[in-house]
C-alpha cells in the first residue's frame, strides 16, 4: 500500500482501496451501498482538535447521495467538508458546512457523482457541539 500524506491543506493520495484509519484521529472507511456516518461521540458533543477522515467507496455506483439528519457545529470554526474522489483534498471540496444545518433544507442533501467520496471534519481548540449524523445511498444517475 502506498500512502502519501501532505499536511499543507490535507491531501491524501491512496493507491489502494483501503487504508488503516487508526493512523489518524478519527473516521472510517465505508464500502456498503447504504450507511450512516456520524461525527465522533455523536449524539454527545465531539471534542476539540479533531481531524476526521471518512472515505466512502461503493464499486460501480454512478452517484452517492448524502442526507444530513442532524447537524450542529461551532459556527465558522469547526468544518465539515466533502468531495468526490478517492482522496481527501480540501482545496477541491464540493462543499463546506458549519453551524446549524436544518434537515430538509437544500444544504442538508448533496450528491457526489461517481463511486468514491470523502468527508473531512475538523474542529478547533475552543467550543464543541453535538456534531452531525447523515445517511448515504449509492445508486445510478438520474
Amino acid at each position: 500500500m502506498t500512502l502519501l500524506v501532505i499536511f499543507v491543506d490535507v491531501i491524501f493520495v491512496l493507491t489502494n482501496t483501503h487504508f488503516d484509519i487508526s493512523e489518524y484521529e478519527c473516521g472510517n472507511n465505508f464500502f456498503a451501498s447504504t450507511g450512516t456516518i456520524t461525527s465522533p461521540n455523536y449524539p454527545g458533543d465531539y471534542t476539540n482538535m479533531r481531524r476526521c477522515y471518512y472515505l466512502i467507496r461503493v464499486p460501480n455506483a454512478q452517484q452517492i447521495k448524502f442526507t444530513i439528519t442532524d447537524f450542529e457545529t461551532e459556527l465558522a470554526k469547526d468544518y465539515f467538508e466533502y468531495g468526490e474522489g478517492y482522496s481527501v483534498n480540501v482545496n477541491q471540496a464540493s462543499g463546506q458546512l458549519h453551524g446549524v444545518v436544518t434537515p430538509g433544507s437544500p444544504e442538508a442533501e448533496f450528491i457526489i457523482d461517481g463511486d468514491q467520496a470523502w468527508i473531512y471534519f475538523s474542529t478547533d481548540r475552543n467550543n464543541v457541539a453535538r456534531g452531525w449524523t447523515l445517511t448515504y445511498e449509492a445508486g445510478k444517475s438520474k
